[in-house]
């Protein structure tokens, strides 16, 4: 029978949970100049590395999930309201 090697994981580790459809919409309610400051503002915390364009893609939504995580705010993410309060820190 198979048996992985001490120490290694038998399976990938779980991806990173990323934001749901709540902070897409909340991220797409804003301005494209609004969307394009949350993005350099994500890219100055080194979370963001594509193009500044205001789009919501898997950049974005990556960065995003790894800002809110890393201030404790990612359980906003489930939420228009919580995902309007994390984007409200990165403008202010």
């Amino acid at each position: 029978a198979y048996a992985p090697a001490p120490g290694a994981q038998p399976y990938p580790a779980a991806p990173a949970a990323t934001p749901g459809a709540a902070a897409e919409s909340a991220f797409e309610s804003y301005s494209t100049a609004s969307r394009m400051a949350i993005q350099r503002e994500l890219a100055a915390f080194g979370y963001y590395h594509g193009a500044i364009d205001g789009i919501w893609g898997p950049q974005t939504e990556s960065a995003v999930a790894l800002y809110a995580r890393a201030t404790g705010t990612a359980s906003l993410l489930a939420t228009s309201a919580g995902a309007f309060q994390v984007y409200e820190r990165l403008l202010a």
